[in-house]
C-alpha cells in the first residue's frame, strides 16, 4: 500500500512539475532540476522551493499542496500533527535540550536566593501535544509532558511551591481549553489553570458563575495553520470572560520595545483586525511588561514572571492583588533581565508561569535575575 502511495505521489509531482514549466512561461524563468530527485520527500521540498521561489501567489500554491498533501494521507507537517478525528492542529513537542531546562531551573532557584524573603511558585503549563499526546500516533514521539514537569519540579528549589495545573487541563480536554489552529491555550484553559492555582496561593476560586463569556464573534486561523497553510480544521474564536460586578482594572500600562502606552481594559479589542488575534488579551503578545493597577488597593501585589500565557490568565488574578505585573523575559533584548524592568522586593508575591516549550527553550535563560 505504501508503494503504491509512493507512485502515485511521484505521478502528481512530476505532473505538478509540467504545470509549473508551462506556467512559468508566463511568470519568470528559474531552473528546476528534477533529475537530481531522489525520492518523494525531496521531490515535495523542490516543489516547494520552486513555488515560493516563483510564484507571487504562493500562499495559494502553498493551501494547494497541503490539500493534496492531506488527500495523499500526510497528517505531520513540518512538526505539527492534523488531527482530522478531534478537528485541530497539534505542534508536536517531542524532544528538548535537557542542559537547558537545567538551565531554567537553575535560574529560577538564583532568583529565589536573590530574593528568599518572597512568596513564590511555579506554574509550567502542559501545551495542546501533552494533554492530547493520547491523540497522536506513537511513532509522533510526543514526550509525556506531565512526567517532564513533574521531574523538573522536583529540580526547583523546595520553597519555590510548584503548581500542577496539568492535571486541571487534563480533567477539561473535552473543553476549548486550547486553540484548534494556534499553539496557545484559550481563556477557558487559563480559567482552568487559575482555579489549580487558588487553593495553593491562598485565595477563594471566583466560580465561573461570576463571569459573563463575550463572544467576540471573530473568527480566525492561527499560527499552526499559518505555518502548514491547512485550512480543513474549524476556524478558532476569541471568546472572553468578563465579571458580572463590574471590573476590578483601574489601568494598564504595557512596554513594548521602546513604547509605552496606557490602556483602561485588559482586553484590546483592536487587536481583533490585527494578525495576531491573541493580542486582543493585553493588547500584544510581545510585551517587555505589563502594569495592571486594579480597585483592591489593600489587597497583596503580584509579580508574574513568564511567557505570553499570563496574558489571558491575568484577568482571573484581578479579584486577588491590588496590583499585578506581568514581566516578559522571551522578548527581552540580548543584555536585559527581569530586574531592569521590575524589582522583586517591591511585590509581595512572584509567580513564574509559561508553557513547557517555552521553559525548555534557551530564550529565557540569564534574563531571569
Amino acid at each position: 500500500m505504501k508503494k503504491t502511495l509512493d507512485y502515485i505521489s511521484i505521478t502528481i509531482f512530476f505532473a505538478f512539475v509540467s504545470l509549473l514549466g508551462i506556467c512559468s512561461v508566463f511568470v519568470r524563468e528559474e531552473s528546476f532540476d528534477t533529475e537530481s530527485v531522489s525520492g518523494v520527500s525531496e521531490a515535495v521540498e523542490l516543489a516547494d522551493s520552486y513555488v515560493e521561489s516563483n510564484f507571487t501567489m504562493s500562499d495559494r500554491w502553498d493551501t494547494l499542496y497541503a490539500r493534496a498533501a492531506l488527500f495523499l494521507g500526510q497528517r505531520e507537517f513540518d512538526g505539527i500533527y492534523y488531527d482530522e478525528e478531534n478537528d485541530r492542529l497539534t505542534e508536536i513537542f517531542s524532544a528538548y535540550d535537557e542542559s537547558v531546562a537545567t538551565d531554567m531551573v537553575y535560574a529560577l532557584n538564583g532568583f529565589y536566593k536573590l530574593h528568599s524573603d518572597k512568596q513564590m511558585y511555579a506554574v509550567i503549563v502542559p501545551d495542546a501535544s501533552g494533554i492530547y499526546q493520547s491523540d497522536m500516533p506513537d511513532s509522533l514521539n510526543a514526550l509525556d509532558e506531565q512526567t517532564l514537569i513533574d521531574e523538573l519540579y522536583y529540580e526547583i528549589n523546595e520553597n519555590i511551591t510548584p503548581i500542577d495545573v496539568y492535571s486541571a487541563l487534563y480533567s477539561a480536554r473535552d473543553s476549548y481549553i486550547y486553540f484548534k489552529t494556534d499553539s496557545r491555550w484559550t481563556q477557558t484553559g487559563a480559567y482552568e489553570a487559575y482555579t489549580a492555582c487558588a487553593d495553593i496561593m491562598g485565595f477563594e476560586t471566583y466560580a465561573i458563575s461570576n463571569y459573563d463569556i463575550d463572544y467576540t464573534h471573530t473568527s480566525f486561523y492561527g499560527n499552526l495553520s499559518s505555518h502548514t497553510s491547512i485550512k480543513e480544521t474549524s476556524a478558532d474564536s476569541i471568546n472572553v470572560y468578563r465579571s458580572k460586578y463590574g471590573s476590578y482594572v483601574k489601568s494598564v500600562s504595557l512596554l513594548t520595545g521602546a513604547n509605552k502606552y496606557e490602556e483602561s481594559s485588559m482586553y484590546a479589542r483592536s487587536a481583533l483586525d490585527s494578525d495576531d488575534k491573541y493580542s486582543y488579551f493585553l493588547g500584544s503578545s510581545s510585551c517587555k511588561s505589563t502594569v495592571i493597577e486594579t480597585t483592591n488597593v489593600d489587597s497583596p501585589s503580584l509579580l508574574i514572571i513568564g511567557c505570553d500565557y499570563a496574558n489571558c490568565m491575568a484577568i482571573f488574578f484581578a479579584p486577588h492583588y491590588s496590583k499585578i505585573v506581568i514581566v516578559n523575559p522571551f522578548v527581552f533584548d540580548e543584555s536585559e533581565c527581569v530586574s531592569d524592568i521590575a524589582d522583586a522586593e517591591d511585590f509581595d508575591t512572584v509567580l513564574f508561569l509559561c508553557d513547557i516549550q517555552d521553559f525548555c527553550s534557551s530564550e529565557a535563560v540569564g534574563k531571569i535575575k
